[in-house]
């Protein structure tokens, strides 16, 4: 049996469904609208994470493939949605022959959430990382993923730091890296932001050499996403000829910040994905296999002129700063207060978005009754329905972190021979 055949077989095996050659368009698109009718949830106004299409077995299937590939090359972009893969990226990779699916992002549908999932294999109920920022029991203060950092109620960040690093991945399950390095592969991670790489403190990267940005402003280069393609083509291509064996590279792309602030029209003007395929197309061997993976994507917003975050911090019936992700918001009532916030909750969300309990997130299958670290969720959840959501990142012209399908559907796509 061919390579190819094989590759096709060990998908369907671990995702229940096939791998579609880009070209024909009708099948991805009714992948597409199967994962939507089959995971669409009316009391959420949204898209449930699907549990067997999930970017969570992205590494068994990454793992499997080193059977049957040498070099493993991961371009795995963060925010890339799977409705501007239809838009924009799909005419592009119908010249190169490519393989392409759908898969479901997990909740909260953002990087930290995400991220952990794809490279532990293991869902939000296994590891624990709620979001970009949530309460950490053990320093009875929220964590913030971004700045490394506890909030406190007074200041929106402190600068201080825990003197010992917090547990935050919980899961037990292996990284890719460790499992790959525990059959003979040698693992690259191309760090996409600098020399502040938050990374590695969600205990996700152990097991791979890490090659950070050094040289000038990376913040600079990622506002020029087609010279920040063009550094991580050309660094793998380094590590391609100067390094024999098995591998794995990983190159971790982050043109969040820049749809967040721009969105997706302002990013298919930087014409990326023809340079990517190419280089798939001139770097292709029977031994190597080429994927595109992502985390979640993101949705166009209105600015309502609130920012939830902020002003939360203004409340004193809350114990803890707000916490969570974009688009899905955690809060932490003081004990005997949490009527009023309830309530204060409402009126500023309005129609735009929900306001549920912890149980609720429970009940509605977004959450495992049985996972860890349940108190970093708060007891009220806000989950964003309609774009004019009083968002924490009010100031981005898009973002992510709910159930719209924008948010939660993201491409695979697969150069393999």
């Amino acid at each position: 049996m061919s390579k190819i055949k094989q590759i096709h077989q060990l998908y369907r095996s671990i995702f229940k469904e096939d791998l579609y050659l880009v070209e024909n368009v009708k099948d991805v698109r009714d992948a597409f609208w199967n994962i939507q009718k089959n995971n669409y949830s009316t009391n959420l106004l949204g898209f449930l994470p699907d549990k067997i299409r999930s970017l969570v077995n992205i590494s068994n299937f990454i793992y499997e493939s080193s059977s049957l590939y040498d070099e493993i090359i991961v371009f795995a972009f963060d925010a890339i949605s799977f409705d501007y893969y239809l838009s924009d990226i799909e005419q592009v990779a119908k010249e190169y022959k490519l393989l392409s699916s759908v898969l479901s992002s997990v909740f909260p549908s953002t990087s930290t959430t995400a991220w952990t999932s794809i490279i532990t294999g293991s869902t939000p109920s296994e590891h624990g990382i709620y979001g970009t920022s949530f309460y950490l029991k053990e320093f009875d203060k929220n964590y913030n993923w971004i700045f490394n950092a506890l909030a406190d109620k007074e200041k929106f960040i402190s600068l201080w730091k825990p003197k010992k690093d917090p547990h935050l991945n919980l899961s037990n399950k292996k990284t890719i890296f460790s499992r790959l390095k525990d059959v003979g592969f040698t693992n690259f991670y191309l760090d996409s932001h600098g020399k502040m790489n938050p990374f590695p403190v969600l205990g996700i990267t152990d097991g791979a050499k890490h090659i950070p940005y050094l040289k000038g402003d990376f913040d600079e280069l990622k506002r020029k996403p087609k010279d920040l393609l063009a550094y991580f083509l050309n660094q793998t291509s380094k590590l391609l000829q100067n390094n024999r064996g098995k591998k794995i590279i990983w190159n971790y792309l982050d043109v969040d910040d820049f749809i967040h602030e721009n969105g997706y029209k302002e990013l298919s003007k930087h014409d990326i994905w023809k340079a990517l395929f190419k280089f798939w197309s001139v770097h292709k061997t029977s031994n190597r296999i080429f994927m595109l993976i992502s985390d979640h994507g993101q949705t166009n917003q209105v600015n309502s002129g609130i920012n939830i975050l902020k002003t939360s911090i203004l409340n004193e019936d809350l114990a803890y700063n707000s916490a969570g992700a974009g688009r899905t918001m955690f809060f932490y009532p003081k004990k005997e207060k949490m009527n009023e916030v309830k309530f204060w909750l409402e009126k500023i969300v309005g129609d735009s978005g929900l306001v549920l309990t912890k149980e609720e997130l429970i009940t509605h299958g977004l959450i495992e009754r049985n996972a860890v670290a349940l108190d970093r969720i708060g007891d009220l959840i806000t989950l964003a329905t309609k774009p004019n959501f009083p968002s924490a990142g009010a100031k981005y012209f898009a973002e992510h972190g709910s159930l719209h399908s924008e948010e939660m559907f993201v491409p695979l796509i697969i150069q393999a021979s």
